[in-house]
């Protein structure tokens, strides 16, 4: 089980691939309402911005699921697909580049 409890922090410290994109991101936390909320994610000359925006627009998805996306356990084309985020197909796309391909990894045993 994963969960990111400072959307901000986590987005500006996350290790975005360094392709120039910006794109939108609407989340809602209905656990901790301080995280839910916009974020324009831009990526420029390999520097990488996070604001608070104060409308909704873009991708809208839950916590769990930017989760998910950000730890490598799915694909945000996959979540698209099933109907579990939400926005154009043109803003997924950009979010599938800019988001990393990697396995997620677990240190911990039973």
């Amino acid at each position: 089980m994963v969960r990111i409890v400072d959307v901000y922090e986590f987005l500006k410290s996350y290790p975005f691939n360094k392709v120039d994109e910006e794109i939108y991101l609407s989340i809602e936390d209905k656990f901790f309402n301080e995280n839910s909320g916009s974020y324009r994610i831009s990526i420029q000359k390999g520097i990488v911005n996070i604001t608070r925006i104060n409308e909704e627009k873009g991708i809208q998805c839950s916590i769990q699921q930017l989760s998910s996306i950000c730890l490598g356990f799915k694909r945000p084309k996959a979540l698209f697909d099933n109907q579990l985020i939400f926005g154009n197909e043109k803003d997924i796309n950009k979010m599938e580049r800019i988001i990393p391909i990697r396995q997620t990894y677990f240190t911990d045993f039973f």
